[in-house]
């Protein structure tokens, strides 16, 4: 898995309002995500589109929280 260092200060206030979804292959490579995920990740369409979803996740996170749901 990718070593997401260095974890920075910076704190992204979202919106209450705001929809955080991405959808991925069975590789885990990001094949759609929406506009407030893509504002929310700081990077654009361009960079984040067909990268590990894991290119967002903060070291501290586990990675048994990027498990593919219902995969047997």
């Amino acid at each position: 898995m990718r070593k997401n260092f260095p974890v920075s200060d910076i704190q992204y206030p979202l919106d209450e309002k705001a929809k955080l979804m991405s959808v991925t292959t069975p590789t885990g490579h990001i094949t759609y995500a929406n506009a407030d995920f893509i504002t929310a990740s700081g990077y654009s369409s361009d960079e984040i589109l067909q990268q590990p979803h894991n290119i967002v996740r903060h070291p501290d996170m586990p990675p048994m929280a990027f498990l593919i749901c219902g995969a047997h």
